[in-house]
């Protein structure tokens, strides 16, 4: 995912502390840990302590974890007071180790207002540490640019057997629906006529696979 630094809508700042160790984010429009920084391992266990700012304009906030390797949603906590603006969180042994977790930050009274870091985290790998920014696939096999998405929507993807695009909803409802040519690895989605909020970006493959990416369409 690429980050862009002149976004001024849901504008999220996360600090990771680990081993005394501090890493802090300096880009306004990107949730963090999120990629593009070296991290100290982050083990089953270890604190991640969230901070954010006043941008996301809410009473209070959900926070959540997408697990991008097994494309779920975890909870971290919720109904956690806006003007608190900060969270330790221990990471519990029934996370299982990945290299593709982003950080989620959302109005607990609107599911439109939010934001999600634009690069990956590992969580208990020995040795961990954040994805680069700029690294390509952002999931396994499936890109989406650029993060939040207001107009157009650029996706890629690695595997050449791709028959069908669609962008779903948070209820799972169908959106856009796109056939794609033999080979074809890419394309784009005009988003300006879709409500702000959560969706995802669902690939289908010949063989039956399914890769799924969330995106935010911000407004």
């Amino acid at each position: 995912m690429q980050t862009n630094t002149t976004m001024k809508s849901h504008m999220l700042s996360i600090v990771i502390i680990f081993l005394g160790i501090v890493q802090c984010g300096n880009l306004s429009a990107t949730v963090y840990p999120g990629g593009g920084t070296t991290l100290s391992e982050l083990s089953i266990g270890s604190p991640v302590h969230i901070r954010w700012t006043d941008d996301l304009k809410a009473d209070l906030v959900d926070i959540c974890l997408w697990d991008g390797d097994r494309q779920k949603f975890i909870t971290v906590a919720k109904g956690i007071p806006f003007s608190q603006h900060e969270l330790t969180w221990s990471i519990p042994a029934d996370i299982k180790p990945g290299t593709h977790f982003r950080f989620f930050i959302r109005d607990n009274s609107d599911s439109n207002n939010m934001d999600l870091s634009s690069g990956f985290i590992s969580i208990g790998l020995k040795g961990a540490s954040a994805s680069n920014i700029g690294e390509l696939p952002a999931s396994p096999d499936l890109w989406t640019a650029p993060s939040p998405v207001s107009n157009a929507l650029t996706i890629g993807w690695d595997a050449v057997d791709m028959q069908l695009l669609e962008l779903i909803d948070g209820l799972q409802r169908i959106v856009m629906q796109q056939p794609l040519a033999p080979g074809q690895t890419s394309a784009n989605l005009n988003m300006t006529t879709v409500s702000a909020g959560l969706y995802f970006v669902r690939l289908h493959s010949a063989s039956g696979n399914v890769s799924i990416e969330p995106i935010i369409v911000s407004r």
